[in-house]
């Protein structure tokens, strides 16, 4: 009895004791974990921090050199010293910054626009001389000897002279910083180039780190300096846990250093420890419920995350990303010649998603994916990849067998119509290219496919699946298209792509009233490139946003040229594709043109027929916009397309281009009266309402004629010019401004 009693009472004490084990064991496991997801986070915010510092740093530099670039160009055509200072005095007369711009020439003599001259010695005079821009700190040109970032950009020529700009105020103090840590700009070997205002040389990066119990190697950072890449570093001081992130800039072997604070979130972790020695196994009761919570929401959460990675949110099937993975294990698992891969899509669909609205094009797409899942057999996969594009893996088979087995789809897709009096059928476009060549890469497969795909929309017949297969040809056009995309970075900064103007030629005055801005790809090595070949291939790969800001930027500089050369400035409309619709673009139309301080009136928007008509509404909204900022808009190639009325009715647009089409019939004995009474109401109705007319592709001496009889206002055509450059442009049509 005495041995039970004595069991019993070392029972609570037991229990305690090892209580107490057991919570200090989950307290230690609990703290590592804590603590190795809290330096994981540390670190990935760390490299946001980092990665968004470096880049404002490097936007800031970028636009620096962007700027004196463009003011080299329009500096480029001036010769001698003070011809070029007096250039940058006109364009910088009214600017804060002009002081510190200033014009260097290769004898180190720098001389600033409010006067003022230096004498450049070291690197500032070495960089004068190398012929390249470049970006160095130093504070050679500072009267209160404090370092600044120092911008050179050749400006070309036998002088060798060049654009110099200082600034001032050195961006990095503007950084958000840590414990009063602010970023360090370093070279790669680790010497501190600025911190703060002050300058750095006599500092090390690796000499201030050394001793201070580095839980990464100091060599390892060197080498990942040394071979341009991020590096992070934690580290201790007197103050707590410290990191820090070194990211490669763009000039010279700059890194910015920016410093994150961990030791915070460490503390707070020391004293929930010390608060969960403290407390009872009711709290942990609590703990343990909370971590079963948080282990169920995080299973959800990547549940949610694998949905969104992997399943489409339209048909509820497989997406691209999964159809790929699962793609290549089943081709790589096979023969070559096992598999085709067929591209697809709805004839026509986006009429569904305007007459019906998008929900109902939702469904017609839910649709499509179950008819053609029902018929899939094992081993074969289908997927949504875009608007109503699908993609399939099927077995291959004869040409013919593969063609019935899509129009199967087909019908088992249209089989809703069985039920209707009055059918709507949905025709589909295939392209299929054969799974044969062990070389090609999924996404190689996927372009031929959709190649052969854009070749078949161009059959015809009464089937519900047109096919066609990929063929060699098709390649040819893909390495073309590719071979665009893979220069138009580098032909748009080397400006390859050239402005040329055709002129708006007035019928009352035969005089140049305005000019259309045309793109034209002059490659120094294929030499001129067809805009209908490279103009498609920018549309899908979006570029030609770009093109077209640069185009108007281009002529935002003409008419400027134009201006400060006393010529008469006539308006340049540009063309705007169809890319830019789903962009807020406008703000930066506008931001170049004031830039290059151009009446806005002088720019017009070209929108084609088509584009309005899909959706005048919109439109009628843009051009309200247009309106605002000041420019013009017009309507180009009308009645080429579907013409309608509704559209010139909601939208005010400032112009109305006719398309040549309407014109030729005018050369047609048998089409002349018609095409003349045609010609003719649609000009009226246009005057009515207060556009501005332009007859398009005029090429003939008769058109002319009966044109002068009708309300036209203006003619565009090869009987008055071919497009021209700019400079040609120039010389040819405008003349002087006439005195007031």
């Amino acid at each position: 009895m005495k041995e039970r009693s004595s069991l019993r009472s070392h029972w609570p004490a037991a229990f305690l004791l090892l209580f107490i084990l057991l919570t200090l064991v989950m307290s230690a496991v609990y703290a590592g974990s804590i603590s190795r997801l809290i330096q994981d986070d540390a670190q990935r915010r760390l490299l946001a921090r980092s990665s968004g510092q470096t880049e404002q740093v490097q936007e800031q530099i970028n636009r620096h050199f962007s700027q004196l670039e463009l003011l080299s160009t329009a500096c480029s055509s001036l010769s001698g010293t003070q011809e070029r200072l007096n250039g940058l005095i006109r364009l910088f007369s009214n600017s804060a910054d002009a002081p510190l711009l200033g014009l260097a020439e290769p004898s180190g003599q720098v001389t600033f626009l409010n006067g003022h001259t230096a004498v450049l010695q070291g690197e500032l005079r070495d960089a004068v001389s190398s012929g390249a821009p470049q970006a160095l700190m130093s504070a050679q040109l500072s009267p209160d000897g404090l370092n600044e970032l120092i911008y050179l950009v050749p400006l070309g020529g036998p002088e060798d002279s060049a654009l110099l700009c200082r600034e001032r105020d050195p961006f990095w103090e503007d950084l958000p910083a840590d414990r009063g840590e602010k970023p360090l700009l370093i070279r790669s070997d680790g010497q501190v180039i600025l911190a703060g205002r002050s300058a750095g040389t006599a500092l090390n990066l690796f000499q201030l780190l050394d001793g201070l119990g580095a839980e990464q190697n100091l060599e390892d950072l060197a080498a990942s300096l040394a071979a341009g890449q991020t590096a992070t570093l934690f580290f201790s001081t007197q103050r707590g846990l410290m990191a820090l992130a070194a990211a490669p800039l763009s000039v010279s072997d700059w890194y910015l250093v920016s410093f994150l604070d961990v030791g915070e979130s460490q503390s707070a972790l020391f004293r929930a420890l010390v608060l969960g020695l403290v407390i009872d196994g009711l709290l942990l009761l609590i703990f343990l419920a909370l971590f079963l919570f948080y282990r169920r929401s995080q299973r959800q959460h990547l549940l949610q995350l694998e949905r969104a990675a992997f399943v489409d949110p339209v048909t509820g099937g497989d997406n691209q990303v999964r159809f790929s993975m699962r793609a290549q294990v089943l081709i790589g698992a096979r023969p070559p010649g096992t598999y085709a891969l067929v591209s697809c899509d709805i004839r026509a669909f986006s009429l569904i998603n305007r007459a019906f609205g998008e929900a109902a094009g939702n469904r017609v797409l839910c649709h499509l994916y179950r008819c053609m899942h029902q018929k899939l057999r094992t081993g074969e996969l289908a997927a949504r990849v875009a608007q109503d594009q699908f993609i399939l893996l099927l077995f291959q088979v004869s040409q013919e067998d593969m063609r019935q087995r899509l129009e199967g789809f087909a019908r088992s897709f249209n089989a809703f119509n069985d039920r209707l009096n009055e059918p709507y059928y949905l025709p589909l476009t295939a392209g299929i290219c054969p799974v044969s060549d062990p070389s090609a890469s999924l996404d190689d497969l996927c372009d031929r496919a959709n190649l052969a795909r854009k070749r078949a929309k161009g059959l015809t017949g009464e089937q519900l699946c047109s096919c066609a297969f990929y063929q060699p040809d098709d390649r040819q056009k893909l390495l073309l298209n590719q071979g665009i995309s893979n220069r138009m970075e580098a032909a748009l900064e080397r400006g390859d792509f050239k402005v040329y103007l055709q002129p708006k030629v007035s019928l009352a005055t035969h005089r140049v009233m305005g000019a259309e801005a045309l793109v034209r790809w002059l490659d120094p090595e294929a030499g001129f490139v067809d805009p209908e070949v490279f103009i498609p291939v920018l549309e899908r790969n979006g570029f030609i946003t770009r093109l077209d800001l640069y185009m108007f930027e281009q002529s935002c500089l003409w008419l400027r040229r134009w201006a400060d050369r006393g010529l008469e400035p006539v308006p340049i409309s540009v063309n705007f594709s169809r890319v830019n619709l789903t962009r807020n673009i406008l703000p930066q139309f506008q931001e170049l043109q004031q830039r290059w301080n151009v009446p806005p009136e002088l720019l017009e928007f070209e929108f084609t027929e088509t584009l309005v008509g899909a959706d005048p509404q919109f439109f009628a909204g843009l051009t309200e916009e247009i309106h605002r900022c000041g420019f013009h808009c017009s309507i180009d190639d009308f009645g080429s397309g579907y013409s309608s009325l509704h559209m010139l009715q909601r939208v005010p647009a400032d112009t109305l281009k006719l398309d040549k089409s309407l014109f030729d019939g005018l050369l047609d004995p048998g089409l002349r009266l018609r095409s003349e009474l045609l010609i003719g109401s649609v000009l009226e109705m246009a005057r009515r309402l207060g556009m501005t007319t332009v007859a398009e592709g005029i090429s003939e001496a008769e058109q002319i004629r009966i044109l002068e009889q009708l309300p036209c206002d203006m003619v565009q055509g090869y009987y008055f010019s071919r497009p021209l450059p700019a400079e040609e442009f120039q010389d040819a049509f405008l003349q002087k401004e006439r005195p007031e």
